[in-house]
């Protein structure tokens, strides 16, 4: 079931300005419920423009997005979408304001109504999920967290509003590979346990690998190509021809395949990578030994 569709959208930025900038044109596409998505493509694509419109930050100049049925050219409609669907923005740090921890993870619950006993439970319910101690944190300044907890901290305040479309925006950026993996962990988490659509914007293509049911790839503001993650993948030189990196795996896969190794899929992980070499090599083709530039 889609909870997400646009209709031929075409966004352009300062509209009839001599600063004229058309970000999206002629984009078709869906978010099914309860999936992962990963939007990708490479810088200047027009990810983080697409993003934007799935809570009515931004409406098309042309074509229509409908969210949870609610079409976002409604302004009065679309006005409560913030609820619905969280927006966790690229070095979402930034978005932290509150004195303490507390104060900024309870801001949305609050401006929603939520009473105070509703307020405490959601909050420190968010705490948990990503992995942020109640005790230890909630009366920290949001400065004296490391970057890796403030980029939870600002995810918590989206989890609050407890919306059903939760929307990350480059959520791993400037994270070292161990913090990419962990956060990007509990993400899935939260996806599983509460059957919540998740949209990854991206240009990491190990991330979307790894993660990702499906994936919408955008290039130069128009959609490229989109479909489930493993399809992508098998073609390799689909992404590589708008300049975006496969994932290790694959690639590792990829030039095995080009060596004369017989592997018929591709793999999104190094177990898969594992499990694919492995295999064969014990099937006995090619013979590692036979290569006569080693003794």
């Amino acid at each position: 079931m889609s909870i997400i569709e646009v209709h031929e959208l075409t966004f352009v930025y300062g509209r009839k300005t001599p600063f004229e900038v058309t970000s999206l044109q002629d984009v078709s596409m869906e978010v099914l419920e309860g999936e992962f998505l990963a939007v990708a493509g490479p810088t200047g694509s027009g990810k983080s423009t697409l993003a934007q419109h799935f809570n009515g930050l931004l409406r098309p100049t042309f074509g229509s997005v409908t969210v949870l049925g609610i079409n976002t050219r409604d302004k009065r409609s679309a006005a409560g979408l913030w609820e619905k669907v969280g927006l966790v923005f690229q070095y979402p740090e930034v978005q932290l304001f509150g004195e303490t921890v507390y104060e900024d993870i309870a801001f949305g619950p609050v401006n929603t109504g939520a009473g105070k006993e509703q307020v405490d439970r959601r909050v420190r319910q968010a705490m948990e999920l990503v992995e942020l101690d109640y005790h230890r944190f909630r009366d920290l300044s949001p400065l004296a967290l490391s970057a890796g907890e403030r980029r939870r901290a600002a995810i918590a305040g989206v989890l609050a509003i407890q919306p059903r479309i939760l929307v990350l925006d480059e959520p791993t950026a400037g994270l070292d590979p161990a913090g990419r993996k962990r956060l990007l962990g509990q993400i899935k988490n939260l996806q599983r346990a509460f059957d919540c659509t998740i949209i990854l914007v991206t240009h990491n293509m190990d991330d979307a690998a790894r993660w990702a049911d499906r994936i919408v790839l955008l290039d130069q503001g128009r959609l490229y190509r989109q479909g489930a993650t493993r399809e992508i993948f098998n073609k390799p030189e689909e992404l590589l021809t708008i300049g975006l990196d496969l994932p290790f795996p694959s690639t590792l896969v990829h030039l095995l395949r080009g060596a004369g190794w017989s592997i018929e899929k591709t793999a999104l992980t190094i177990d898969e990578a594992e499990a694919l070499v492995l295999k064969a090599r014990d099937a006995g083709f090619p013979s590692c030994s036979a290569n006569p530039g080693h003794s």
